[in-house]
């Protein structure tokens, strides 16, 4: 390539210098290599983060909420926007992030050794990962990109073609691909699959439970490959650079050969030098010959014949080498164009000889149906509604009925059904218009009574707009997407007889609605008299691909859901840290220290008192308050035989802080301290009615009063880190405690447990410095002397298997309408009811 190259446009003339390979041209703000190279934007990356780190953050006072703002707000957008165009590895992305939150963690007065999960949990300290927006992002825009019905998804569904014809696929790169055959496409096609776009999407979007179904008919037909009993991959030897395998190379060459069959046929003449092997001409009586090309020469081809076995009406050809027939013209070719043995050879003009393509499919014919019922002219209104009992619990059942009557309110028929997955009473609303407005398709003079205000709005919005939404508004919609998008589509596109909605309210003096609710709640117990209702959302021409997730269509707006994903995904690796094993086979009510770790600030308030204290309290949450064996992790050397300051006979590990010897007496007394507190708490609130007998007694026998080691149930130790039992929280509901004061009781509670023991770790910690002193040990002599406990290792490598790593929280929500964090409740409960 030459150093400049010139173009004429119009009267100018335009110099323009090429980019070099390792080189990369900017595009509004991004930055696009021809060979797919990512070093540029990861070098840009970096830079963004160490000038957050130098500039914003090193040198400034700030609060740990004020660091999380500035990360979140102004570098994580930014870096979204650099790295568009490429997909960066969880090990990258931690990489990058690396150094922002070790600095994070030295401002607020973490230990490096704090767990990265505190960081990234939303409930804690709401740090955005790359590797979690990333998901967001390249999620989101990537299903945008494939149902888009412009130029942008006429591109990539030509780039899923090509990308299917390297692969050998039978079927849709985004449906067939697993993320195995991925891995090893990726090893197989290093130069074509490197830093694929596509290919990288699709790992993302599949390493994490995504997938997509191809809901354009005309699309899924065309990528069909139709097609005999052997696959083009399974003869393929991936471990041989993708040579044919040799077992199945003779059989191609001296046997049988199939799926040859094709539609759209080519003359030889067009590409005699084509890849493509097997052709067909039409002999002097007008029978077809089939062959393999042999070799071509001025506008004539040499080829094998072969046989045909199978009946010219099957899908596929098969057919046999031929050892010899009256076809044979071997004799009157010259040696030249001969290379190799063959039995019979003919020779055909290119002009009047066909290849036989396998092409994917011909033209496929989308087919719409919509089945409705016959309605008679007579039917005037429709009142729906939906319901929902037992929510939160594995018992859920949501039910949506309609009833029809006459303009005269006789009564006509009505209709029961259940829904399933993401079960809301916003839903049963939902599916129950949907039907309506499908019995009362086309028809005239129909009113639909509904108590929906969601509805109501929904439906008038659309009406008064009245024009077509793309998927990228589909996929912003907040619940129920897919339903929404067959009702704009029923109104908009469909052009059907627009009823009249109206909204009455709930629970009113409405005769026929209270029946139907009536109705409604007495199915509840004959279930088997409900339908089930499966909407199909293939007819919705604005979606090319409806996203699933484990096997389920997510109704709800797309990145707020993956959003949701990660911050459960997030909190599961926080629990399944080691040192928070117990805490998986106990029942904790994390909803209360959540709110105890929010020091009572909304969410915009912050300071530096409020920082500092959460941080002494998130040291309790983890265990890694500096005591000395917490202090042998990095400066080993230095305290290798120091005991407990106090006593200077036991290691000084975070539960003997609080069950040493000389404070035996004073936490007994914070423990009997702290439940009389609880019970005044309730008291002075003049709503409740409980004696302090029976209070004191229900917690007399629990482990959770008792200042002891146990590995296996809560015990005060616990509750002095900040865990609140959910043993307290069901007792407190049980002597009629509305939430409000529920959560606020709960929250005094755990600040006075952390009030009085502070007090304990305060007096620990002047004996420790005074002793330190003594022996000459000061903040420098601390920072030069850096040395590891060598065992420290080894007593990580015993780590368990993690028990949660599914995001149970999302899965407990869609099937049971349950909180996201309620999954621990959830899951611990089944687990053990197998055990």
């Amino acid at each position: 390539m030459s150093e400049i190259v010139k173009i004429k446009f119009g009267n100018k003339d335009l110099i323009i210098k090429p980019a070099d390979k390792k080189g990369s041209v900017r595009i509004l703000g991004v930055w696009f290599n021809a060979y797919n190279r990512r070093e540029h934007v990861i070098a840009q990356i970096r830079e963004e983060v160490r000038n957050c780190c130098e500039t914003m953050i090193l040198r400034k006072k700030l609060s740990d909420k004020q660091m999380s703002f500035i990360f979140n707000v102004l570098i994580i957008p930014k870096i979204e926007y650099h790295a568009q165009m490429i997909i960066l590895t969880e090990e990258e992305c931690n990489s990058l992030i690396a150094p922002f939150r070790m600095l994070y963690k030295n401002k607020i007065g973490l230990a490096r050794t704090a767990p990265n999960a505190l960081m990234h949990t939303r409930e804690f300290y709401n740090l955005k990962n790359f590797s979690d927006n990333q998901l967001q992002a390249k999620i989101t825009n990537f299903i945008i990109q494939i149902n888009d019905n412009n130029e942008l998804g006429q591109v990539t569904r030509i780039r899923l073609y090509n990308l299917q014809e390297l692969l050998l696929l039978v079927d849709d790169p985004l449906s067939s691909l697993t993320v195995n055959d991925i891995i090893r496409y990726k090893k197989i096609f290093r130069a074509q699959l490197r830093n694929s776009f596509l290919i990288e999407n699709i790992l993302l979007m599949k390493s994490h439970g995504f997938d997509v179904k191809n809901n354009n008919n005309s699309t899924k037909n065309l990528m069909k490959v139709p097609g005999g009993n052997v696959r083009i991959k399974d003869i393929i030897d991936s471990e041989n650079n993708r040579k044919i395998k040799k077992e199945i190379y003779d059989k191609l060459s001296h046997g049988l050969a199939k799926n040859l069959k094709g539609t759209d046929i080519k003359p030889v003449a067009v590409d005699p030098l084509s890849w493509k092997s097997f052709v067909a001409v039409v002999g002097s009586n007008s029978k077809v010959i089939y062959g393999k090309k042999y070799n071509t020469m001025n506008g004539w081809i040499i080829m094998e014949h072969f046989e045909v076995l199978s009946n010219p009406m099957d899908m596929s050809i098969v057919m046999r080498k031929c050892e010899g027939c009256a076809l044979n013209e071997r004799d009157k070719l010259s040696n030249e164009y001969l290379y190799k043995n063959s039995s019979c050879l003919l020779a055909s003009r290119t002009d009047c000889t066909f290849y036989l393509e396998n092409i994917k499919n011909s033209k496929g014919i989308l087919m719409k149906s919509s089945e409705s019922y016959i309605i008679t002219e007579f039917i005037q209104e429709h009142f729906e509604d939906g319901s929902v009992i037992n929510s939160g619990t594995e018992n859920i059942e949501g039910l949506a009925g309609i009833n029809i009557y006459d303009n005269e309110h006789n009564f006509i028929d009505e209709m029961y059904f259940s829904i399933e997955n993401w079960i809301s009473p916003i839903k049963a609303e939902t599916a129950a218009f949907l039907i309506a407005l499908i019995i009362a398709f086309n028809v005239e003079n129909v009113k639909i009574f509904t108590d929906s205000e969601n509805v109501y709005r929904k439906y008038y919005n659309i009406v008064k707009e009245n024009s077509i939404y793309g998927a990228r508004k589909i996929l912003k919609e907040e619940n129920n997407i897919y339903m929404w998008a067959l009702i704009r589509q029923m109104l908009v596109k469909d052009k059907i007889i627009v009823p009249t909605l109206i909204k009455i309210k709930a629970h009113a003096d409405n005769v026929y609605h209270n029946l139907l609710d009536k109705n409604i709640k007495e199915k509840y117990g004959d279930l088997d008299r409900v339908y089930s209702i499966n909407v199909n959302y293939s007819n919705i021409d604005d979606i090319n691909y409806v996203v699933i997730w484990n096997n389920i269509v997510i109704e709800k707006r797309l990145r707020h859901f993956i959003r949701q994903y990660t911050d459960v995904r997030n909190f599961e690796q926080f629990l399944n840290l080691q040192r928070n094993a117990k805490y998986r086979k106990n029942q904790i009510d994390w909803y209360i220290t959540f709110e105890y770790l929010k020091e009572k600030e909304g969410a915009l308030v912050t300071s530096l008192w409020t920082s500092k204290r959460r941080r002494k309290k998130m040291q309790k949450l983890i265990e890694e308050i500096p005591t000395i064996e917490h202090c042998k992790k990095s400066l080993f050397d230095l305290f290798k035989d120091w005991k407990c300051p106090r006593c200077e006979k036991k290691k000084e590990t975070f539960n003997h802080v609080w069950r040493c010897k000389s404070q035996k007496k004073m936490m007994m007394l914070i423990t009997k301290n702290s439940f009389e507190f609880l019970f005044k708490e309730i008291s002075d609130l003049n709503c409740y009615e409980i004696k302090k007998e029976e209070f004191l007694k229900f917690f007399q026998e629990k482990t959770y009063c008792i200042l002891s080691e146990d590995t296996d149930n809560l015990t005060f130790i616990d509750v002095i880190k900040g865990l609140f039992p959910l043993d307290i929280t069901k007792f407190l509901i049980d002597i009629k405690i509305n939430k409000d004061h529920r959560m606020a009781l709960s929250v005094s509670f755990l600040e006075y447990v952390y009030d009085e023991t502070f007090k304990i770790w305060e007096d620990r910690c002047e004996v420790e410095i005074k002793k330190e002193k003594a022996f000459r040990i000061n903040r420098a002599k601390k920072m030069s002397t850096k040395s590891y406990d060598p065992e420290y290792k080894n007593r990580l490598d015993g780590l368990t298997t993690p028990l949660y790593n599914r995001a149970e929280g999302l899965l407990a929500g869609i099937y049971f309408n349950k909180k996201p964090l309620d999954f621990t409740v959830f899951v611990n409960r089944i687990m053990f009811s197998f055990f």
